[in-house]
């Protein structure tokens, strides 16, 4: 062998080596590429999960702050129409037929104690003076009794009467108001 096929011989190997280094290095870059290829649709698929999530989770939010919102104003109208119903039972009770109704709330205060005074509106004030002292407070009608000492009263005001009245019947009539 001369030496120019030794030297053919060497470029042959060396040529051959470094088609095999080539060759190995082509396979890892495309192997490392179907990795990244690989992790990067695992990390997408991770990102628009959150992504969904944090979508479903804001509407579940607004959708609750919506409803939180709606049932707040659907109270306030409750309140005022309530409101709006007690005056107008208020002004229904001043027009009454008072007598009538003060000898009855009188004769009942009458049964639970022994009056010494009685607390009224002005207008009432006359018809309880015929029987007992009495003095004005701002209520729409009705009255307040008091024992001679000052320590056991009983309040059949209209006011209260009519508070009273509201909150038994609270339920009912937060029924009639949403029909």
């Amino acid at each position: 062998m001369g030496l120019n096929e030794v030297k053919e011989e060497l470029l042959e190997q060396a040529n051959r080596g470094r088609d095999s280094i080539i060759d190995k290095a082509r396979q890892e870059a495309l192997q490392i590429m179907e990795q990244a290829k690989r992790q990067s649709s695992e990390a997408g698929e991770i990102a628009l999960k959150r992504v969904r999530k944090s979508i479903e989770e804001n509407e579940r939010r607004e959708i609750a702050a919506a409803t939180l919102e709606s049932k707040k104003r659907c109270l306030a109208e409750e309140k005022r129409l309530i409101q709006e119903v007690m005056e107008g039972s208020r002004e229904s009770l001043k027009k009454m037929k008072q007598r009538e109704v003060l000898s009855k709330l009188l004769a009942r205060a009458e049964s639970e104690l022994k009056i010494g005074k009685i607390f009224c509106s002005s207008n009432d004030a006359p018809f309880f003076r015929e029987k007992y002292p009495a003095e004005i407070r701002g209520m729409i009608g009705g009255l307040i009794a008091e024992n001679e000492e000052g320590s056991v009263s009983i309040d059949l005001s209209f006011d209260t009467l009519l508070e009273t009245v509201a909150e038994k019947n609270s339920h009912e009539i937060h029924n009639a108001l949403l029909k």
